[in-house]
């Protein structure tokens, strides 16, 4: 039976570039990939006349002799290159050719499982777990930001084998059963399943010799330390990223959150950027008006009282609040005033209260009490 055209099979032209012949195996290697068809011999005999003739025309010397010969260039014909096919072990394998273009290492379905998500991945395609830890800080330190230092436990690359999990000057090997997929894909009635591989579990290599230290699991416990910088602004409930700082995995480590706590104050509420605080004022004060000191995150700021203040008056004082996370503005400083009422009088100051009142027209028939001197 003659074979296809390996132009007419990626479907590209016989002046397609290097890049536009790549980019047609990719697709078509995707589509017709056994693990998005399991079960589909037709779809498998296609992957593997795909990738056989991508792998001739992505070589130069290859696409040359080809495009003299045809593929009696390497059937031992006239361009005498003998190779056979895939069958006959002369051309790569297509899985391999797979994970190749993929940039993936040993693991073919790993990489197939980035295009189609579910099913096995390959244990050294696994990124490691990321890792939180809660940070509390001060109002202080978030209007400021601040600089801490934390120490937490996490595993990480296993000191003698980095990582790999085999004993040093030994490497892993793919593994026989699945060659490197991972998956076996077993036939029942007129249905297939797809399964993580028994022998090597699903992550498509096999540990001969492993490490001494970490038996295999390439990673071991450790105390680490990491510098945080806490920028001026945060929000309570913020989370900082450091990425690689999480638990090992044989394709990285994951991530450190540290997620941000600030803590209540004794005298401020926060709103956005804005403080929001409370200011008790004399009955003197709140009527006569008057100009008092107000505490602020950075010292004391003068606050101007007008004549005749009612409780629960608002009173802003601009650019006293929160700095803007990695800006330059700052918010407001509101203060709600209440009117303080003396628990307990003097002769002289009920008196005073009393022509006030008697000023003011309001205190004809109001009960007079004797108070003694002081």
């Amino acid at each position: 039976m003659s074979k296809q055209d390996y132009y007419e099979l990626l479907g590209v032209s016989r002046n397609a570039s290097a890049d536009e012949i790549k980019k047609a195996y990719r697709k078509l290697a995707v589509k017709y990939h056994p693990d998005k068809n399991p079960g589909d011999k037709n779809a498998e005999e296609k992957f593997k006349q795909i990738s056989e003739a991508y792998e001739v025309l992505k070589d130069d010397k290859k696409k040359a002799m080809y495009d003299q010969y045809g593929h009696a260039a390497f059937e031992g014909g006239a361009g005498g290159g003998g190779g056979g096919s895939y069958q006959g072990g002369g051309f790569q394998d297509p899985f391999d050719l797979f994970r190749e273009v993929f940039g993936g290492g040993n693991g073919g379905g790993g990489i197939f499982e980035s295009f189609f998500g579910g099913g096995s991945s390959y244990e050294h395609d696994q990124t490691g777990a990321d890792l939180s830890y809660r940070l509390s800080i001060t109002l202080e330190e978030a209007f400021s930001g601040v600089e801490k230092t934390i120490a937490y436990r996490r595993n990480a690359p296993c000191s003698r084998c980095r990582g790999s999990g085999c004993e040093p000057g030994t490497k892993p090997k793919t593994c026989p059963t699945c060659r490197g997929r991972g998956q076996v894909v077993t036939q029942q009635g007129f249905f297939s399943m797809s399964r993580p591989c028994p022998h090597c579990g699903g992550t498509g290599r096999v540990i001969e010799t492993p490490c001494s230290k970490c038996r295999g699991n390439g990673t071991e416990a450790e105390r680490t330390q990491v510098k945080v910088k806490v920028p001026a602004g945060i929000n309570d409930g913020a989370k900082l990223r450091f990425h690689g700082y999480g638990e090992a995995g044989q394709g990285g480590a994951g991530d450190l959150y540290i997620i941000i706590s600030v803590e209540e104050h004794p005298i401020f509420r926060r709103n956005g950027n804005d403080l929001l605080t409370h200011q008790a004022l004399p009955f003197t004060l709140a009527a006569l008006g008057g100009e008092i000191q107000i505490s602020t995150l950075t010292g004391e700021a003068n606050l101007k009282i007008p004549a005749g203040t009612q409780p629960g008056t608002l009173f802003k004082l601009r650019g006293y609040g929160m700095p803007q996370l990695r800006g330059s503005s700052k918010g407001d400083l509101l203060v709600e005033v209440s009117i303080e009422v003396p628990k307990k009088l003097t002769r002289s100051q009920r008196e005073a209260l009393e022509a006030f009142s008697d000023a003011l027209g309001e205190s004809g028939d109001m009960p007079k009490k004797r108070v003694k001197k002081n």
